[in-house]
């Protein structure tokens, strides 16, 4: 068995006899299950530590950079898009079914694109 720190040794212990008392196993066959448990209590402590060592490294925006007020319109402009623009329709089928869908001709499963309706499922296959 690797060798526990100390944290690790109560909540070794604790699980141990959570294992024998839920599960009805003996101690050597929960200690057995727990031994592979302590690997990845470990590695989610390292991720842990990670995640906060990043929110700790993250840029601190300076007081003259902030944003007094609402935005204007030109800043409003210069951002993304929130959804962004879709591909070209790669086929003529797919074009047809772009005009002819439903409201904003986004995909709609099953179907036929000429008669809109249809259960899940139903229709070509690409």
């Amino acid at each position: 068995m690797t060798v526990l720190q100390d944290y690790e040794k109560a909540l070794y212990e604790r699980m141990v006899a959570d294992a024998m008392a839920k599960f009805g196993y003996g101690r050597a066959k929960a200690e057995k299950l727990i031994k592979g448990v302590i690997p990845r209590i470990r590695q989610q402590k390292q991720i842990q530590k990670q995640r906060q060592g990043k929110a700790a490294c993250k840029k601190r925006v300076n007081g003259s950079q902030k944003q007094k007020g609402p935005m204007k319109r030109e800043d409003i402009a210069k951002l993304p898009p929130v959804v962004p623009p879709r591909p070209a329709p790669r086929t003529a089928k797919e074009r047809m079914e772009r005009a002819l869908g439903p409201d904003d001709g986004a995909r709609r499963r099953g179907g036929n694109p000429v008669v809109q309706g249809g259960s899940p499922g139903l229709g070509k296959r690409r």
